[in-house]
């Protein structure tokens, strides 16, 4: 895989408050080769058969922004990524937006000056993107067990959108630190599998692009400095984060069920399910083994 970026950027105004614009120009080349080797078992000693597959792929994309920043006290930036897909056969262009700011209360002249706390600020983005996973999919290349060109329906870029937002606070004259964060991530067009009409043929399964699901979360981090010597400093932190995924749709695909995973709309994305059981711990050792299992 090789890359390059070629970028303008122009920035006026004053010093207190300026504008800067950008346009970019951004070009991704992959390059995938797959070998696999056999021996015939008619003759087995014709070491040289094998199989190849391959495929080159260009992603093109011009980003373009605007960002206004005012000194010290915050800034506001917006975007627009325009993607080409050149020799991506299957593929549409897509475009994405995005959006990002901070502000920094704790600068402006109306903030109260005080110990307790000393500062304050606060962020927030939203942000697009996309994945062309989906033509690997088609075309074999992936590790899901499908076969070349078994997918349901056109393949398409996977979309994610994300919001986020987000503090950070000082207290005790930023002796003690807090900075919480914010995030809901939502994907759609998401590529899974899907059960295939018995008596079709070829795999049991097919490559779609119908699904949706949704990952979101809060992050706090909280750091206190207990000690600041010139020789000795001694920091004490704590973080806590909360992670919830859900499956938020599969289209017009049924469950998908597994040996010990599951893909089931409302429930967590490849979730581990098992049945439940009772037992009766016989010697009241503390460890069962499968006599012990009642039902």
């Amino acid at each position: 895989a090789a890359g390059a970026i070629v970028e303008l950027r122009a920035t006026i105004g004053p010093e207190a408050l300026s504008g800067a614009t950008s346009v970019s120009v951004h070009q991704f080349n992959e390059a995938r080769r797959a070998e696999s080797r056999y021996v015939r078992v008619e003759q087995p000693d014709d070491l040289d058969a094998y199989e190849w597959q391959s495929r080159d792929s260009d992603t093109r994309a011009i980003v373009v922004r605007q960002a206004l920043a005012s000194s010290g006290r915050g800034f506001v930036e917006v975007g627009v990524r325009g993607e080409d897909f050149y020799n991506i056969f299957g593929l549409d262009d897509d475009t994405y937006s995005f959006a990002n700011g901070a502000w920094n209360a704790s600068a402006e002249p109306f903030y109260p000056r005080n110990r307790v706390v000393s500062s304050l600020r606060v962020r927030g983005a939203y942000g697009e993107t996309g994945d062309a996973r989906p033509l690997d999919a088609a075309l074999g290349l992936s590790q899901s067990g499908a076969i070349p060109g078994n997918f349901a329906g056109e393949p398409t870029v996977e979309r994610s959108r994300e919001i986020e937002a987000g503090f950070s606070a000082g207290f005790l004259s930023d002796q003690v630190t807090v900075n919480g964060t914010w995030f809901d991530r939502r994907t759609s067009r998401a590529l899974h599998t899907t059960p295939r009409a018995p008596g079709a043929g070829g795999s049991p399964v097919s490559l779609t692009s119908t699904g949706s699901w949704e990952t979101r979360g809060v992050e706090i981090d909280a750091r206190a400095r207990l000690v600041d010597r010139a020789a000795v400093r001694f920091d004490l932190g704590l973080t806590f984060t909360t992670l919830r995924n859900e499956v938020l749709s599969l289209g017009a695909s049924p469950p998908l069920i597994g040996a010990d995973t599951r893909l089931v709309t409302g429930y967590p994305l490849h979730g581990y399910w098992a049945r439940p059981f009772t037992y009766a711990d016989a010697n009241n050792d503390g460890m069962l083994v499968s006599t012990e299992v009642t039902a």
